[in-house]
Parts: C-alpha cells; structure tokens; sequence
C-alpha cells in the first residue's frame, strides 16, 4: 500500500482545491490510499472527502511565523502516525509546511503542485528556488510553463476534469430564454472580472438581450456589486456566489467568459468544454493551446471580449461547432483517465525508487 498525504492552504471551492477533491474521490487503485491536510478549515468542498472515508485533517492555522513551526511539527506526526509514503504539497503555502519533513523522514517522497506558472511574486520564486533541495519531484502543467524555481525532476501532467459526467449533467438542463454568459472563478484581482463586466456592459448596449452570471466568491465582492450599480447592470449581472450545482448552470448558459490575468490549466474552462459551450478567453496558460485551430475565441487582452461576445452570440450556430471541435478534442488528448493513470505511476514510481534505495543502503 502507498500512502500519499495531499496538503493544501484550504479547501474552499476554486481551481487547485477542486482539482485535489476530484482527484481524491477519482482513484479507484487499491495499492494508493489518499489522506488530505488542510492548513486552515475544511471549506465547503472537505465534507465531499468526509463522505466518502478520506482521512480529511484541518489544522485551523492563524497567519502567524509560529503558525509554520506547528504546522511543519503536526505534518511530521502525521506522516509517522500513518506511514506517509508520499507528501503532495499543492500551493506555495502548503510546500513551507513540509520543510522539516525532508529531515525527518528522508524515505517520504515530497511532491509539489504550483497549480500555476504565476505563483505570487519575486519573493516567492526566490524562496522556491531554495526549496528545491527539499523535494524530489515537481508536477508543472506544460513544459513550457517550466521555471527556474522548478526541479529538474519535473513531470508533466496536464489537469483536465471528467468531460462525460460534466456533460451528462448540463446537457440535461434547458436554456434560459436570454442569451447568457456564464463565468466561473474566485472574485479576485488575477481573474479580472470588474473588466470583465465593463466588456459586458458594452456588449449589452449592442445586444440588449444579453445576461451575464458570474458564479463564486472572494475579496472583490462588494467592489464587483458597486460597479454593476454604477452601470445600471442589476438587472442584467448576477453574482452567484459559491453554488454546488455549477455544472447545471453551465448547461442553462449559452457561453462561457474568463477574463484572467493568468492562469494555469483553469479547470472552469474545461468544466465549460465539457458542458459543450462556446468559450471567450484570454490568452492565459494552456488556453491558448486548447482553444486554437477554431476551438475557440483566444483574446490578447480583454479590451476584444465586447467584440467577440456580440460575434458569439450573432453567429451561435458557428461557435457551436467549435465547441463540439473542442469538445472531441479535450476528449481525446486529455483524458481524466490517463491523467489519474499518471499520478498514480508517478508515486507508485517515486516510492518504488525510494524502497529500492534504501534496500541498497541496508545491506
């Protein structure tokens, strides 16, 4: 049995934590046993591991120094109270946490999951840089997302999500009658959404049956709703907030919008793919490569999302093959099966290297 602890910041809903959730209630192997660390609460997304018997562990960890010292000696309890084989740190925050890990237990393989070739600044990278000694494997999206602060022993594993079950759930919805965009995301600086709604706000003068959702939650609430009341948009945006059926939505919506300013591999773009919708995006992380040869519409930059709102929504029928394109694309390239398969092998091939040294050291 292989034994892998994931440990991330939190588990309220957005892309890594629903990413790791989904990863946890997907395996189906009986040599990996998954257990999870949340350094701060469960969030609304640990009861789906409670319900289905995955150790789940909240540390409820202030934002003090002395935070990080408890938090690296509770991490190094667990990992000797369960045989860890394998600690998966995903985020930055979570990686600071298993430092001491790596001297006390010299056999766990430390895995780590910046989600993101952005991951927070100078600083930070400078502090992954240092940090490399620490781990033994880095899981980066594309190759061409590698940096300098990643390990050479680094492997690619592209996230993706389950198209068919996605599917199967919003193409039994209907659509609303007005012709609606959806965007899904945490309400934060990096996902651009005030720009997002000012794009919209001209589009709407152009199609005054035109409605846009944005579904989720963050620090940029209360700014988002004093923009759309300056606008005169309250009858048109609508704030969602975090939603547990969010792949009923997408089938309810007729395209879907993200306005990042950076992102990795944004699971709520290919959570719209599988829903078979029109996708407008900025040209962040692996976008531009999913969404090229007509599989959708790539901007530069957010100041083109007007025009291709109104050209989605007055040419639905064309964007709508590019969507099916997109679709039987993701479906065969990016499979959630081969993307578990290599996970599973990649620990299943770390501890297996570990065991084989230290049987040579033994004898």
């Amino acid at each position: 049995m292989i034994r892998v602890v994931h440990i991330i910041t939190s588990l309220i809903s957005g892309g890594a934590e629903r990413f790791l959730v989904d990863l946890c209630k997907s395996s189906t192997s009986d040599d990996i046993e998954h257990h999870v660390i949340s350094l701060h609460d469960e969030g609304d997304l640990g009861p789906e591991l409670v319900e289905i018997g995955i150790p789940l562990t909240s540390l409820r960890l202030s934002k003090s120094p002395s935070a990080l010292i408890s938090a690296n000696r509770k991490v190094e309890k667990y990992i000797s109270e369960f045989n860890i084989d394998v600690v998966h740190a995903h985020l930055f925050h979570a990686l600071l946490c298993v430092i001491s890990s790596r001297w006390q237990h010299r056999s766990v393989q430390i895995f780590f999951s910046s989600h993101s070739p952005e991951v927070g600044g100078t600083m930070r990278e400078v502090t992954l840089s240092f940090l490399k000694r620490y781990r033994d494997i880095d899981i980066i999206l594309t190759e061409d997302q590698k940096r300098h602060y990643h390990k050479r022993t680094h492997i690619v594993i592209h996230n993706t999500v389950d198209y068919e079950a996605i599917h199967d759930i919003s193409s039994k919805q209907r659509k609303v009658a007005d012709f609606t965009f959806i965007h899904v995301g945490r309400l934060s600086l990096e996902k651009n959404q005030a720009a997002l709604i000012a794009q919209f706000a001209k589009a709407h003068k152009v199609l005054p049956q035109t409605r846009l959702w944005i579904v989720g939650d963050g620090p940029q609430r209360s700014t988002l709703i004093s923009l759309i009341d300056e606008l005169g948009l309250q009858s048109v945006v609508t704030l969602y907030g975090r939603r547990s059926d969010v792949y009923e939505l997408l089938g309810q919506a007729h395209a879907f919008v993200l306005s990042s300013h950076y992102e990795g591999a944004p699971l709520s773009v290919l959570e719209a793919a599988a829903a078979k919708l029109p996708i407008i995006s900025t040209a962040v992380g692996i976008v531009p490569h999913i969404l090229s040869e007509d599989r959708g519409e790539i901007l530069e930059n957010i100041d083109g999302m007007k025009e291709s709102m109104v050209a989605v929504a007055n040419h639905y029928a064309d964007y709508m093959l590019r969507a099916q394109k997109l679709y039987s694309y993701l479906t065969s390239v990016m499979s959630y099966e081969a993307m578990l398969f290599q996970y599973e092998n990649a620990y299943r091939q770390a501890v297996a290297a570990s065991r084989s040294s230290q049987s040579k050291e033994g004898k």
